[in-house]
C-alpha cells in the first residue's frame, strides 16, 4: 500500500507541475504565487541600530522546518530580523498558509536561528527561537495542539521554562546530553561588541564571560537549569555554527561551535560524566577564521562523521586580491603560541580519519582539493543526497549587503576613526558604508562525484540566481522521495525550489534515484529520537551512516524526517538503528522508495566500537625514542615576503646505519640551526640518546648520509648544511665530512666542501673504483631564489673526497632530492634528480662518467618536486619511481598549459632579486587568466615602488599580470614554471622510456616528502608508504597538513590501492619530513622525522617475520635479483639515502615468498643468497 501511495503522489505531482519545470531540470524555483510562501525578510536602518553600531546587523536568518500539525506534511517557520518571524502550514500539493497570526506567533523581536522539539514529550513539536535584539529575551513556543480549525496554536513560556536568556544568542540544539531520555539545550552566544574582535589576547575560559555558550540541563519537569561550568562550557568566542552530532563514534552527542573572528571553533566531546572536555586544538589542524555555518555529515561514506564549516573566500581574483589583507608572521606564531587553532580564510571540510595512538579523532582538511573552498561570504552549508544518486551533495548560501572585506574600506575606515567623537566615527561610518558595494552572488551546489570530487552544478541545476541568502532547509515538501529546498533571503522573497529528480526519473524511465525515507519514534521526552545514529548495510558492506540532529547549516532546523538517496540500490540487507540512550535495534526487509516508521523497540544495549587491528602499530614510546624537533624562530617571510613557503623549516633528515659496529641499527637526526643534531644507540631493544656534532649547532643539517668512506669498516658520516637563515656566502653554509674513530666522529678538513645552501646527499659507487661517491644537491640561494644554487660531485678516494662535478651538473636548479639508479639496466648506476621549479633531470653513466639524458619519451616535467624513491613495481625487471610532490590541496593549480611560473630579477635595482610567482586563477566571469599569487602588501613590501603603481587594493584587483610585470620591467628576468603539482608514479618503460601519472587522490592531500619503497605484507608486490605535510608556507594560502600518511599497497603490475587511515593507523600527522626504516629485534620497523614534532616509529603487522633470515649488506652491495616462489622475478636497489633527507638500514630481509635471492655489486659481480 505504501509503494501504491507514493506511486500515487509521484504520478500526480508529475501531471500538476509538468508546464512548470523544463524537462530535466533538477530544480525549479517556485514564486510565491504558486507556494503562498511569500515570506521577506527584512533590516531597516535607523539611528539607533545600523550596520555602524551592530556587527551582525546583516547577517540574516534561518529557517525552521518541522510537522506542527502532525498531518504527515512538513510545515515551515521563518525567522525574521525587523519582519516578524512566520509559520507557514503545509496545505498538500506544494501549497502553503501563513498561520502565524492565529497560532499566536506574532512578535516583533529581533530573530536569528530557530529550532523545534517535543520539550515537554506530549506528541506536538515546540519552537525555540534565538533573539539578538537589545533586552529581548529568547522565545520558547509551547504547542498546545489544534484549534477548532485545525490549526496548531503556541503559547509562549520561555520565562517558565527557565529558558528567557537575554544575551546575543545566535542558534540553539535540544540534544539529549546525558542519555536519561529528555531533551537538554544548548544555546551559542555571540556579541554586539564593534571593536577589537581580533585583538590577541590569552584565550579566555571564564565562564561568567558575556560571550560564553549556554547548556541547560532538562529537569524533567518543564523546568530548565544552567550547567555550563560544571560542563565544561567555559571557552568564550563569537558564535555563528552549531551542530550536535557523535564525533568521536563512541555513542554519545558531542557539539561543534563555529566562531567568527580570532576566537577558535570548539568541539565539546561528551565525557559521559555529564560534561564536556573541549578538544578543537587536538582534533584539528586548522580551521576556518570566519567560522559561519556548519554542518556534519558522513561524507565519503566511511562511517565516520565529517564536519563542514562556511568561511568568506572569493571565488574570482579580483574579490581575493581587494579582501586580502597584510599577513602578520610574528603574529600568526604568537597565537598559536597562546592556544588558537590555526586559521585560514577559506571553507573547511574536515575528513574524519578515525582515532589515533593517543586517543583522539584526526581530522584532515581537504575544503580545497575538493573544490568547495571559496564560495564568497557564505553561511549555510547543507550535505543531503539531492539526485538520489546515493552521495551526498552540498548546498551552500552566500551574500552579504555590504563588502565589508573591501580593504581599501577597512584600512581607510580604521584610520578615520582613529580620530574624533564617537558620534562623528558613527557618523562617517554610515556614510561610508552606504557606498560599499553589495557582495551579491547565486548560492552554490555541488554535485558529489565520489572521492571528494565535488563538482559546481549550480547553473545546471538552476540555482544560480543571485541574493542575499542566509538560512536554509531542505525536506520532501511534497512526499515524493526527493528533497526540495527552502533559503531565506535578506530583501527578497525567500526561495522555495522544487526537485524533479522523481519526475525526472519517470519521464525518462531510469531505475537510479531511488530513496528511503524514515521517520523515528524515540521514547521517553525525546519523541523526535535526537541522537540516534542510523547505519545502512547492502551486500554485507555499510553503504551509508547518518545521524539525527535537526540543527545544521546556518541559523536553521531540518525535518526529523530522514532521507536517504539510494542510486541504483535495489535493496537494503539490513538497517541499524543505535538509540540515543546506548540501546540498539535491526530492521529488515525493508522496502524501498517509501517511508519508513521505525518504533523504539531496542533489543539490548549498543557494544562499544571494537577498534579494527591495525597493519601499522606505534612503537615509539616501547623503544624510548623520545625525541621533538626544535626549530628556531627565524621566519623566512619577514626577509622575503614573496616566498611561498618558508625554507629555513625543512627537516629534520634521518640516517640509519649501523655506528658502533655492533651490528645494530643506529639513528642520527640533523639540527636546525641553533641546535645540535642528536644521536640514537641501540642497547638490547631500546635506543640511548646523545647530543653529537655539538660545536657545530649553529649548522642547519639537511642531508645526512652514514657510510664506509674509507673503506675501515666503519660508518662515517656526511652532513649537508642548509636552510635559509644566514645571507649568501655564510659559514654556516659549509657542508661538513666526520670519520668514525671507535664510535666518536672526528670532523675532518671541511675547505674544500660546498658552500652552497645544500639538500640531499646520495651515495654510489659510480666510477666503480671500490668506494661510495656522492652527489651533493644545491637547494637554495640565499638572495638570488630562484637561481640554481651549485651542486656537487665528490669523487671518494679512500676517504679523501674531491670535487668532481662535471659542468652539465652544477647548476641544475633547486635541488630537493635525487637517487642513484640503473635506470637503462646496463650495469652502471645512473642518476635522476628532482627539484622545485625543475623538471624531472636524468643522467646517464658512461663508463664513469655522467652525461645529461635527454631520450625519456617525457615532456612538461617541470614540477615542485619534493623526493623520489625507486623500486620495480610492476616486477618487470627495471627499476620505476615514486615523485613526492605539492599535491592538489591548494588552490594554485597548474598543468602544462596553465602553470606556476616565477619571474625573477632585480627590478628595482637594490641588489637583490625579486621573484614575482604567478598563476591561473578565475576571472569575474569564470575563464582562467595569470595572475600574481601575491597580495598587494606582499609585493610591496619587496618592491616599494608598487605603492605608486598600485595606489590602492581596488586598482590591484583589477589589473592584469602584464600590468602588474609590465614589459619594460622583463628585460633580463629569468622565467621558471611548474606543470605538474601531482605526486606522481614514473613507469620505466625500457627501451620506450618512461611514462608519468598521477599516484591516486588520497595521495594528493598534501605536499608529499618521505617515501618508504618495501614489501611490508611480504606477498612479493612493493608497496609504498607516503608522508608529507608543511607547516612552514604562507598562513595566506593554508597549512597544507592533511596528511596522516598514505599506504599504498602495491599489486605487482605497477597499480597501487591506497589504504584508509582506519586500516594501516598510521597517524603520521605534523610536518613530516624524513622516513626510514631500522630494525631492532630482527624486526623491521620504520620511523619518520617531523618538523617542531616527534619522532614516530610504527612496526607493521604481519605474521612470522620475525623467523625471516636479516642479511647486513656489504659497502659495495647494490642490489639484488629476486625470484619469487610463484616464479615471478624482480630487480631490487640498494640505496644510500633514500627519498627526501632520508637513509634507511642497509640491510636486507630474506620474505618467505622468495625462492631465490642473487646479491649484485656496484662492479656487477654477484653472490647467491639463497
Amino acid at each position: 500500500m505504501k509503494l501504491l501511495k507514493y506511486s500515487c503522489i509521484i504520478f500526480f505531482l508529475s501531471h500538476l507541475w509538468s508546464c512548470s519545470f523544463t524537462k530535466n531540470e533538477t530544480f525549479t524555483k517556485l514564486e510565491p504565487e504558486k507556494t503562498h510562501l511569500d515570506f521577506v525578510n527584512q533590516v531597516i536602518e535607523s539611528d539607533s541600530i545600523s550596520l555602524a553600531n551592530n556587527y551582525y546587523f546583516y547577517n540574516g536568518a534561518g529557517i525552521t522546518v518541522s510537522d506542527f500539525n502532525n498531518d504527515g506534511l512538513q510545515d515551515v517557520y521563518y525567522s525574521g530580523n525587523h519582519t516578524t518571524s512566520k509559520l507557514y502550514i503545509n496545505k498538500g500539493n506544494l501549497v502553503f498558509e501563513d498561520i502565524t497570526k492565529s497560532s499566536k506567533l506574532e512578535n516583533d523581536f529581533w530573530s536569528s536561528g530557530s529550532t523545534y522539539a517535543d520539550v515537554n514529550g506530549d506528541g506536538w513539536q515546540d519552537i525555540f527561537v534565538c533573539t539578538v535584539g537589545k533586552d529581548e529575551a529568547n522565545l520558547l513556543y509551547i504547542n498546545q495542539g489544534l484549534d477548532t480549525q485545525g490549526l496548531p496554536v503556541f503559547q509562549e513560556m520561555a520565562a517558565e521554562y527557565g529558558l528567557n536568556d537575554k544575551r546575543i544568542c545566535t542558534q540553539a540544539a535540544f540534544f539529549d546530553y546525558d542519555q536519561d531520555n529528555d531533551l537538554d539545550l544548548f544555546v551559542i552566544v555571540n556579541s554586539q561588541l564593534m571593536n577589537d574582535r581580533n585583538q590577541t589576547i590569552p584565550r579566555n575560559t571564564n565562564s561568567n564571560s558575556y560571550t560564553v555558550d549556554i547548556l541547560y540541563k532538562n529537569n524533567g519537569d518543564n523546568t530548565f537549569t544552567v550547567i555550563s561550568e560544571e560542563a565544561g562550557i567555559v571557552n568564550e568566542g563569537f558564535s555563528l555554527g552549531l551542530a550536535i552530532n557523535d564525533i568521536n563514534n563512541d555513542g554519545w552527542p558531542d557539539i561543534y561551535v563555529a566562531n567568527d573572528f580570532i576566537t577558535n571553533d570548539l568541539i565539546y566531546i561528551n565525557n559521559q560524566k555529564g560534561g564536556f572536555d573541549e578538544k578543537a586544538n587536538d582534533f584539528l589542524r586548522h580551521t576556518s577564521y570566519n567560522g559561519m555555518g556548519v554542518d556534519i555529515a558522513d561524507v565519503n561514506q566511511d562511517g565516520l562523521m565529517d564536519i563542514t564549516v562556511m568561511d568568506m573566500l572569493p571565488e574570482s581574483n579580483r574579490r581575493r586580491k581587494l579582501m586580502q589583507a597584510p599577513v602578520n608572521y610574528d603574529l600568526f606564531n604568537y597565537r598559536t603560541e597562546l592556544g588558537y587553532t590555526k586559521q585560514h580564510v577559506k571553507n573547511t571540510l574536515q575528513i574524519n580519519q578515525g582515532m589515533d595512538e593517543e586517543g583522539n579523532y584526526q581530522f584532515s582538511e581537504l575544503g580545497t582539493l575538493s573544490g568547495m573552498y571559496s564560495t564568497d561570504w557564505s553561511w549555510a552549508p547543507l550535505w543531503a543526497d539531492f539526485d538520489n544518486n546515493g552521495t551526498l551533495d552540498l548546498f551552500i548560501t552566500n551574500g552579504y549587503y555590504k563588502d565589508l572585506t573591501d580593504m581599501d574600506f577597512a584600512l581607510g575606515l580604521k584610520e578615520k576613526l582613529r580620530f574624533g567623537s564617537n558620534e562623528h566615527s558613527i557618523s562617517y561610518q554610515k556614510e561610508t558604508l552606504n557606498k560599499l558595494n553589495p557582495i551579491k552572488k547565486s548560492n552554490f551546489i555541488f554535485k558529489n562525484r565520489g572521492d571528494l570530487n565535488l563538482e559546481n552544478v549550480t547553473e545546471d541545476w538552476n540555482l544560480n540566481e543571485p541574493s542575499f541568502s542566509h538560512g536554509a532547509a531542505f525536506a520532501d515538501f511534497d512526499n515524493d522521495g526527493d528533497l526540495e529546498l527552502l533559503v531565506n533571503n535578506l530583501g527578497h522573497t525567500a526561495f522555495f525550489y522544487k526537485n524533479n529528480t522523481i519526475e525526472n526519473q519517470i519521464e525518462n524511465k531510469i531505475k537510479e534515484s531511488n530513496f528511503l525515507n524514515i521517520k523515528l519514534n524515540g521514547t521517553g521526552k525525546n519523541k523526535n529520537a535526537f541522537g540516534t545514529r542510523l547505519e545502512l548495510f547492502t551486500a554485507g558492506n555499510l553503504i551509508q551512516s547518518y545521524y539525527h540532529s535537526n540543527v545544521r547549516g546556518y541559523l536553521s532546523s531540518m525535518s526529523d524526517e530522514i532521507h536517504f538517496g539510494l542510486g541504483d540500490k535495489t535493496k537494503l540487507d539490513s538497517i541499524t538503528i543505535h538509540w540515543p540512550d546506548g540501546t540498539f535495534q535491526v530492521e529488515n526487509s525493508i522496502t524501498l522508495n517509501t517511508k519508513l516508521k521505525i518504533d523504539y523497540k531496542p533489543k539490548r544495549k549498543s557494544q562499544s566500537t571494537v577498534k579494527t587491528k591495525s597493519l601499522f602499530t606505534s612503537i615509539s614510546d616501547s623503544l624510548k625514542l623520545q625525541y621533538v624537533q626544535e626549530e628556531n624562530k627565524y621566519i623566512d617571510f619577514n626577509n622575503d615576503p614573496l616566498f611561498y613557503k618558508m625554507y629555513s623549516k625543512e627537516g629534520p633528515s634521518i640516517a640509519i646505519n649501523d655506528i658502533d659496529n655492533d651490528g645494530l641499527d643506529d639513528i642520527l637526526i640533523g639540527g636546525s640551526a641553533e641546535n645540535t643534531a642528536t644521536l640514537f644507540i641501540q642497547k638490547q631493544g631500546s635506543f640511548e640518546k646523545s647530543n653529537i656534532f655539538e660545536e657545530d649547532a649553529s649548522f642547519e643539517d639537511m642531508g645526512i648520509l652514514l657510510f664506509d668512506a674509507d673503506n675501515d669498516g666503519d660508518n662515517d658520516a656526511y652532513v649537508v648544511s642548509g636552510g635559509s637563515d644566514f645571507v649568501a656566502g655564510k659559514e654556516a653554509y659549509q657542508d661538513r665530512f666526520y670519520t668514525n674513530e671507535n664510535g666518536s666522529f672526528i670532523k675532518q678538513n671541511t675547505s674544500s666542501l660546498s658552500t652552497a645552501s645544500g639538500g640531499p646527499v646520495k651515495g654510489a659507487d659510480f666510477d666503480r673504483d671500490g668506494d661510495i661517491d656522492l652527489f651533493i644537491g644545491g637547494k637554495f640561494s640565499p638572495g638570488e631564489y630562484p637561481k640554481s644554487p651549485i651542486s656537487s660531485l665528490l669523487m671518494n678516494d679512500n676517504g679523501n673526497l674531491k670535487e668532481a662535478t662535471p659542468p652539465a651538473l652544477k647548476e641544475i636548479g633547486m635541488v630537493t632530492d635525487a637517487i642513484w639508479t640503473d635506470f637503462n639496466n646496463d650495469g652502471w648506476v645512473d642518476l635522476i634528480v628532482v627539484g622545485e621549479w625543475t623538471e624531472v633531470q636524468f643522467f646517464i653513466n658512461k663508463n664513469g662518467a655522467l652525461e645529461p639524458y635527454n631520450n625519456t619519451g617525457l615532456k612538461n616535467t617541470s614540477g615542485w618536486w619534493n623526493s623520489i624513491s625507486g623500486g620495480d613495481f610492476d616486477n618487470d625487471g627495471d627499476t620505476d619511481y615514486i615523485l613526492g610532490n605539492f599535491g592538489l590541496n591548494t588552490y594554485i593549480k597548474a598543468d602544462a598549459e596553465h602553470p606556476v611560473r616565477v619571474y625573477a630579477d632585480d627590478f628595482d635595482a637594490n641588489g637583490k632579486i625579486d621573484p614575482i610567482i604567478s598563476y591561473y586563477e578565475k576571472d569575474d566571469s569564470g575563464s582562467l587568466k595569470e595572475y600574481a599569487l601575491h597580495t598587494r602588501d606582499a609585493l610591496i613590501s619587496q618592491i616599494v615602488a608598487y605603492k605608486k603603481r598600485f595606489k590602492n587594493y581596488k586598482s590591484f584587483s583589477e589589473a592584469d599580470f602584464d600590468e602588474i610585470l609590465k614589459k619594460q620591467d622583463r628585460k633580463n628576468d629569468f622565467v621558471l614554471d611548474a606543470k605538474i603539482l601531482t605526486t606522481s608514479y614514473l613507469e620505466n618503460l625500457g627501451e620506450e622510456g618512461f611514462k608519468i601519472r598521477p599516484l591516486p587522490i588520497t595521495c594528493q592531500v598534501s605536499p608529499v616528502y618521505g617515501v618508504l619503497i618495501k614489501d611490508f605484507d611480504a606477498d612479493g608486490n612493493l608497496d609504498a608508504l607516503l608522508s608529507g605535510n608543511q607547516n612552514s608556507a604562507d598562513p595566506l594560502f593554508g597549512n597544507y597538513d592533511a596528511s596522516n600518511g598514505i599506504f599504498l599497497k602495491g599489486n605487482g603490475k605497477g597499480d597501487f590501492e591506497s589504504v584508509s587511515t582506519l586500516i594501516s593507523g598510521l597517524y603520521l600527522n605534523g610536518d613530516q619530513k624524513s622516513i626510514t626504516t631500522f630494525y631492532i629485534d630482527n624486526q623491521s620497523a620504520l620511523l619518520a622525522g617531523a618538523n617542531k614534532g616527534p619522532l614516530k616509529a610504527y612496526e607493521y603487522q604481519s605474521k612470522g617475520t620475525a623467523a625471516n633470515k636479516i642479511i647486513s649488506l656489504k659497502t659495495s652491495d647494490a642490489g639484488a635479483y629476486i625470484t619469487f616462489t610463484n616464479g615471478e622475478k624482480t630487480k631490487l636497489e640498494f640505496y644510500y639515502g633514500n627519498s627526501y633527507l632520508s637513509q634507511s638500514s642497509r640491510k636486507f630481509e630474506i620474505l618467505p615468498v622468495m625462492k631465490e635471492v642473487v646479491f649484485y655489486d656496484f662492479n656487477g659481480v654477484t653472490r647467491k643468497i639463497l
